[in-house]
């Protein structure tokens, strides 16, 4: 009898030890299920996503081996051509190339609506529409705030270490503001809702331009025997990923015919 009842007291505090341990880990997991969906949420709200747009080349490159015989020369001859479509991926990553680009596609003037956590770049979408002269290279690559006053003004905000920029002016008007002359025109884009909105925009150099390029624009061999080349870009706007590629494409085609 009394083996039997320290038996069932055993079993029974055993059972009670599981039941305490098994509560103290449920809560656990429960609190890291809670952690992992929350962090998982602020990641998803405060982390911009990014887009990669692709294209792929077939560089024609013809070869008169057969018709020369040198058949028995073909290895040494596609070892050139793998030589060429490295030469290929150097061309598209130039300046020669870099530079069309800067000035067929706007890439010196960044314009940024600020939303309620993340800013956002507008890519040919933007409401208004900056020229503009720099005399002062300190205003290169540096946010200038702007907003909407009335249907047909607009101001400006820059504070720097040696540079001050304020006012109000009116659409189209030159600006002679110091260490800079701009001129802002409103675009299709422009409405009700746009002038409740903040902005900024940067004026950036060749230098910065060229950096950002060679950053997110990715040329690599795809396919030597096939004579193909892939080119990537990757941005955090969609539209502007897809619009360098194509002119990419574009520029490199046409540089490609000069040469």
């Amino acid at each position: 009898g009394a083996a039997a009842d320290e038996e069932d007291a055993g079993v029974t505090l055993d059972l009670s030890t599981l039941a305490l341990v098994a509560r103290r880990s449920l809560l656990w997991l429960l609190l890291l299920l809670a952690l992992g969906g929350a962090s998982a949420w602020l990641y998803l709200r405060y982390t911009k996503p990014l887009f990669k747009s692709l294209s792929v080349l077939k560089i024609d490159q013809r070869t008169e081996a057969g018709a020369l015989g040198l058949g028995n020369q073909l290895p040494a001859i596609q070892s050139q051509g793998s030589s060429k479509l490295a030469g290929e991926v150097q061309l598209i990553k130039s300046e020669i190339i870099y530079k069309q680009l800067r000035d067929s596609l706007g890439l010196d003037v960044n314009y940024y609506v600020q939303g309620t956590v993340l800013e956002s770049e507008l890519y040919n979408n933007s409401p208004f529409h900056i020229t503009y002269t720099i005399k002062n290279r300190e205003l290169y690559n540096k946010n200038i705030s702007l907003a909407f006053v009335s249907p047909t003004r607009y101001s400006i905000k820059y504070s720097g270490p040696n540079t001050s920029l304020s006012g109000e002016y009116a659409f189209d008007q030159q600006v002679s503001l110091p260490g800079i002359e701009l001129r802002l025109t409103p675009t299709r884009y422009f409405d009700a809702a746009a002038r409740d909105e903040k902005y900024h925009f940067t004026i950036q150099d060749a230098g910065t331009v060229n950096a950002y390029l060679e950053k997110n624009l990715s040329v690599n061999i795809l396919s030597p025997d096939a004579n193909t080349i892939q080119i990537s870009f990757t941005d955090f706007n969609p539209s502007k990923a897809q619009r360098i590629v194509n002119k990419v494409d574009t520029v490199y085609l046409y540089a490609k015919v000069l040469r």
